[in-house]
């Protein structure tokens, strides 16, 4: 799936706009458009936005994690080069 946002927002508007059981002229059709590309577009970045704000949360804590596997297992090997 390699659309961008604007190509979803539209695609999103005109199945909106199919599953309306509205006769309205195409102006009326064009602004409801353009209002639901731009809310589905306003929704689509608050979610990147508060991803992006998770997955720098988790990776912090992943990579603190690792640098104290990583540290462990240092001297782990280190003991047994020791004995």
């Amino acid at each position: 799936m390699d659309k961008t946002p604007e190509e979803l927002a539209e695609e999103y508007s005109q199945i909106i706009k199919a599953s309306q059981d509205v006769d309205l002229d195409d102006l009326s059709w064009s602004l409801i458009s353009e209002w639901e590309a731009e809310s589905f577009l306003a929704g689509y970045q608050a979610a990147k936005d508060k991803y992006e704000v998770k997955l720098k949360e988790v990776s912090a804590n992943w990579t603190f994690c690792c640098e104290d596997k990583a540290r462990l297992l240092q001297e782990l090997a280190a003991k047994e080069d020791k004995s």
